[in-house]
């Protein structure tokens, strides 16, 4: 394994603790820490910092001789000051407080009473999720602001481009629209009003904010009334704030590789939530159908939830939602992450998405050897068949499978298709190998024959920093491993089917190999990838911040079909 996949895996499995408590020093003493992210994940050259001195004491900041005492002020909690401190380089810089008296102001020149080591890192991002996974497609130029226009042409190829706040509101003609403020020094007057969970009665006039972090269109969007709010500050948070964040994620995985993403996938606009006073804030890379990547996604949520605070200041709690691959996105980023977010409340559950993959080549590997053992099945087309191979019942299959219809065994067989690179596969009905965005040109696309070299559409390549590559092929490196299973043992053991049907199904199952080909031999798994993956959390295992925090589970499913089952609850749990 390269070092730099090395260094990516290690970071991703550092705890990522955000310090939101305030308090006095013990003893007199003076302490500096961050609020807006951990110390060592600063992004945009800027963070929240709070100072704890004893009081009356004089406070003298400085970042590399630079004073910046200028930019604290008193902090909610007794003897604290709270600053933001900007204009930090890439790097690591030191923020040293010293401390005087009103008669003897600090000297610049002793010894600091406290300092903090904080590192700082570019606002394009990457911080521990590896070098940048190449190709990536602009969307800057299709991504639509809430009136309607665009972010306009990337400015660089980062998928850059500039920050633009816009203000909508919601009509009292029309329950839950919302319109465009046309002047946010007026008030329109179809404006509806609304009462938050504080208790705050206030104008129904949201401000979204637009714009690009870790190459990826960010949006946040909260309670502001331009007419009346100051501009927005973390020492002067909007009036209709409550100080509820939550952190909304997209859906799905099939084609989420390779694109910065032309939509949300679920839109900040949530008339319930900020009816509420709730705060929200969201990612294209936190849609999995732009980016199937958990790593990328909690790096993206870390540094939208610090830009938020540096913007409204610290909020009392967060929360992380989603349905679907937005649950997987939730429950993997509280897991992997701990202390970035606070509470989970998602349905349509998954774990995550390797679970799916993992399972989905176990089934797809069973609908493959019952398509050669019973040619007129509906799990395959029609192959050809030895007279002395056993069959198998419909009955027997659900058996040996566990799922509860055919049409859901073969919806979680076909969800294999985000492990098969090979364009235009022809498998079981509904099976859709090498699902592309159309944004992707043809040119970039893994070809076996045509384009070798070209960039492969799988869950294991989008995260290959994690899985690591084998350098002779550039293909990431995969865990999946059916070496010693055995397939129906409890079909077996209840006498649902005979030891000769046991006996073939394990001996001719066979494995893939690193294009999803059928191989006769069972697949062997890198050893390597396995620990990282576990190690990094792309399979969820609820020992990190999961294991601390409040999970509220809408256990929807639907066992006939749709790979929304039952067992993906229990299995979080």
């Amino acid at each position: 394994m390269s070092k730099t996949v090395l260094a990516a895996t290690l970071l991703v499995s550092v705890t990522v603790a955000v310090a939101m408590a305030g308090g006095q020093s013990a003893s007199g003493r003076v302490e500096i820490k961050t609020l807006s992210t951990d110390a060592s994940r600063v992004t945009g050259g800027d963070v929240l910092a709070q100072i704890t001195a004893p009081a009356g004491a004089a406070v003298r900041v400085s970042v590399g001789g630079r004073d910046v005492s200028g930019a604290f002020r008193a902090g909610a909690a007794p003897n604290t000051r709270v600053g933001l401190v900007t204009g930090l380089p890439n790097g690591k810089s030191v923020i040293d407080v010293r401390v005087g008296t009103r008669s003897s102001p600090p000297d610049p020149s002793a010894p600091p009473a406290s300092s903090l080591s904080v590192v700082n890192y570019p606002i394009t991002g990457p911080v521990f999720s590896g070098p940048w996974i190449q190709p990536f497609i602009c969307q800057t130029d299709t991504f639509k602001l809430p009136d309607g226009t665009t972010l306009g042409a990337p400015l660089d190829a980062n998928c850059s481009a500039k920050t633009v706040v816009q203000y909508v509101y919601r009509t009292n003609t029309t329950p839950g629209a919302f319109k465009p403020l046309p002047n946010p020094t007026s008030l329109p007057a179809d404006l509806a009003q609304t009462t938050t969970s504080a208790g705050a009665t206030v104008n129904f006039i949201v401000r979204v904010e637009t714009g690009t972090m870790n190459r990826a269109v960010y949006q946040n969007a909260i309670l502001h009334d331009p007419t009346v709010d100051p501009p927005p500050s973390p020492f002067a948070p909007p009036k209709g704030w409550n100080r509820h964040l939550v952190a909304i994620h997209g859906a799905g995985c099939p084609g989420g590789w390779y694109i910065q993403g032309g939509v949300m996938g679920t839109t900040p606009l949530d008339a319930a939530r900020l009816g509420e006073g709730d705060a929200l804030f969201i990612s294209t890379l936190n849609h999995p159908t732009n980016s199937c990547n958990a790593i990328v996604a909690g790096e993206t949520t870390m540094m939208g939830k610090e830009h938020f605070i540096e913007t409204f200041g610290v909020p009392a709690y967060t929360i992380s939602t989603g349905s679907s691959g937005g649950a997987y996105t939730s429950l993997q980023i509280a897991d992997a992450f701990p202390g970035l977010v606070d509470g989970v409340s998602i349905g349509a559950t998954f774990p995550d998405a390797l679970s799916i993959a993992l399972a989905g080549l176990d089934a797809h590997l069973l609908t493959h050897y019952f398509a050669m053992t019973n040619p007129s099945s509906p799990t395959s087309p029609t192959r050809p068949t030895s007279p002395t191979r056993p069959t198998f019942t419909d009955a027997q299959k659900l058996a040996i499978t566990g799922y509860s219809t055919i049409k859901a065994f073969v919806d979680a067989a076909n969800q294999s298709q985000r492990t098969d690179p090979v364009p235009d596969r022809a498998d079981v009905e509904g099976y859709q190998s090498a699902r592309w965005n159309a944004i992707v040109p043809e040119a970039l696309r893994y070809d076996p024959v045509k384009n070798p070299r070209g960039a492969r559409p799988t869950i294991f390549d989008v995260a290959r920093n994690v899985y690591g590559t084998n350098p002779a092929t550039g293909f990431a490196l995969r865990p999946y491993d059916n070496v010693g299973v055995q397939y129906g043992l409890n079909a077996l053991n209840s006498g649902a089917m005979t030891p000769a049907q046991f006996l073939d199904l394990n001996e001719r199952i066979g494995g893939v190999d690193q294009n999803s080909n059928y191989v006769a031999s069972r697949t062997v798994g890198d050893a390597g990838a396995i620990a990282r993956t576990y190690q990094s959390g792309l399979l969820l295992s609820g020992k990190g911040g999961l294991a601390s925090i409040p999970i509220f589970d809408n256990a929807t499913s639907n066992e006939a079909g749709g790979y929304h089952y039952g067992w993906f609850h229990f299995a979080l749990r």
